[in-house]
Formats: C-alpha cells, structure tokens, sequence
C-alpha cells in the first residue's frame, strides 16, 4: 500500500527557465567588465593631481613628477606613472656644499635619491671707516648673512692718510665740535664736512684756505662761522655756495674772508646774517650776489667795495626789509650802478 501523502506524489520540480540561465550569464559578464574598468580609473589617478601644499614634519610635497619614471607595477597588478611628490630631506644644502632628499612616489612609495645644489653665499658689506689724524682706518669688508664666513677682510688704514674728510686739516674746539684749519686734497670742487671725526664742523679757521688757487667751487652746507682771511687770495674761485641748513643758526663771514677772488662770478647766500669788512674786496669778476633769505641783518664797510663787474643783487626779502639791511658806508664803494631785485619790485 502506497502511503505517500498525496501532494507528494502530485508534485513535480519545476522545469528551470533558459531566460532564467541566461540572466546570471549576463550579470557576469558586466561584473567583470565593471572590475576592468575600476582598474583603469584607478590607474590612471594622479596623472593629472594638482600639486599639494608643503607640510611640516620632514615630508613636504615638491611638485607633479609624474612621466619622469617609467611605469611600475603594484603587487596588486595595477599600473602607474610614478608620482613623486614628497620629500624627506636627508642633509640641508649650505652655501658651498650640495644637500640630499629622498623622493617617493604618491601610490608604491618607491623611492628615489635626489641631489639639493649649494646655495651660494649671501654678500652683505661690513662697513669700514676712513682714517684721522690720529686713529687708524678700516677699508670695506665682505660678510655672508647666511653663514657668517668673512669673504673679504677688512684692511687697516694707517693713521695721518689723506682719505675722504681727513683731507680736511682740522683741530677739536671742546669735545663736540672742530673747525676746519687747512686742506690737503687736490680736488677743484670742495664741500665743506658737516662733521669730521665725530666732531661738529663750527668754524673755517683764520686763513685755512688762504691763496689756494687750484680751488673752483666752494659748498657750505651748514651753519658756521667763517674766520677772517679763510679764503683769501682763492684766485681760481668762480662759484660760492653758502646754504645754511634748517638748525635756526645763522652764518658769519669775517673781515677780507674772500678778499681778492678775482674770478668769483657767483655767489648764493642762506642763512648769513653779517658780512665783516671788506669781505668780497676786490672781487673783479663777481656780477650776481643772490641773498635767498631775509636773514642778513649786516654788510660792513667795504665789502664789496672795487667789485667793478656787479650789476645784480637779489634779495629774497621786500624793498623795506633791504632799506632796513644795517649796510655801512662804503658798503659798496667803487661798484658800478647795479640793480636790488626783492620780492615785491627792483631799485
């Protein structure tokens, strides 16, 4: 007797469908396509990656470096063009010496020596200073900031060498300032030093300059007196430059300063406030005198007396401040007629 339940025996396995087979084939087939593909892409990462920034810790990136190298390929069987775009630096370059990195690759950290070059040196000057009369000088020197190795020594300037300011004979008048006493230079076109030494130039001595004829140009820069006789007999003299400066101070020319200039043409005067006697005597060849201030208050008698070629003064100042100018008798004794150009007319 059959006691096989009877859906049991009614049953029968389904018949399985071709359609059925032909799906899974397929989803295969586009699976292995889709891995082919994700291969690729991610071999191909890096070929076109933006450098990255420089970071802290030894590693920084130095740039796309890619197709430098020839492909390599991973455990993995990927490909790719090295990447090399971090550096471990192994030894700094110097000024004079070359330094070494260590390159690797972004994806197989494979690695590559490399070279960094010498630096070169940095120049920067030590400055020297000339010699005096008494004190040794010092010639420039060369230092590299970098490394601080002297590239050029200093040299020493025996003391009493004619050199820059120390052409100017000079001597201390207390512990801040000196006059000038005379001039060892041959050059034609002269300015007188603001300070020599770590001395204020105050004064140009009795007679310093006296019968240099060489002498072409003479510049004043500053504020200070000029001795009695200090440019006597300067017969090359053609031009005078007196300018003062902004200290408030005003300047003195003594008796026969520049007597006997016979070729002084020009003078320009700033922040002169008397003019001593007899002061520009004789000065044959003087046409212009340009007061460019209101600050002379002096001119004492004959100075500018037998200036036989003056024919202008300017005055920076109005008519009635020149009338109201102190100028002694005789002033300008033996000058021909000459025009007082002032700021609000002639006379």
């Amino acid at each position: 007797m059959d006691n096989t339940p009877i859906e049991t025996k009614n049953y029968r396995p389904p018949k399985k469908s071709k359609n059925t087979l032909l799906a899974c084939l397929a989803c295969f087939v586009a699976g292995a396509m889709f891995g082919v593909f994700a291969t690729s892409v991610a071999g191909g990462i890096g070929s076109s990656a933006p450098d990255a920034e420089t970071t802290t810790g030894g590693i920084y990136m130095t740039g796309d470096m890619s197709g430098i190298y020839p492909s390599y390929s991973t455990e993995f069987g990927e490909t790719h063009a090295h990447l090399f775009d971090k550096t471990q630096i192994i030894q700094e370059a110097s000024c004079t010496e070359p330094g070494t990195a260590m390159l690797y690759c972004r994806y197989c950290q494979v690695e590559q020596m490399q070279y960094l070059p010498a630096t070169g040196h940095s120049e920067t000057i030590i400055p020297g200073y000339p010699a005096t009369q008494y004190r040794d000088g010092l010639t420039d020197g060369i230092l590299c900031k970098n490394c601080g190795e002297i590239l050029k020594e200093q040299e020493i300037i025996p003391s009493g060498t004619p050199s820059g300011e120390t052409e100017f004979e000079w001597s201390a008048i207390d512990g801040l300032s000196c006059e000038i006493t005379g001039y060892l230079g041959e050059e034609t076109d002269i300015t007188i030093p603001q300070s020599i030494d770590g001395y204020r130039v105050t004064a140009i001595a009795e007679s310093a300059f006296s019968g240099m004829a060489n002498i072409q140009t003479v510049t004043i820069s500053h504020t200070l007196d000029i001795a009695d006789n200090a440019f006597y007999g300067c017969t090359g003299m053609r031009v005078l430059y007196i300018l003062g400066d902004d200290s408030g101070d005003n300047i003195h020319i003594g008796s026969m300063a520049f007597y006997n200039c016979t070729s002084l043409e020009q003078i320009y005067f700033a922040d002169v406030q008397s003019i001593g006697s007899e002061a520009f005597m004789n000065c044959t060849s003087l046409s212009a005198v340009y007061f460019n201030d209101a600050d002379i208050e002096s001119i004492n008698g004959g100075a500018f007396a037998y200036c036989g070629a003056l024919d202008q003064i300017y005055y920076s100042g109005t008519i009635y401040e020149w009338q109201n100018v102190n100028k002694a008798d005789g002033w300008d004794d033996y000058t021909p007629d000459h025009i007082i150009y002032c700021s609000d007319g002639s006379m």
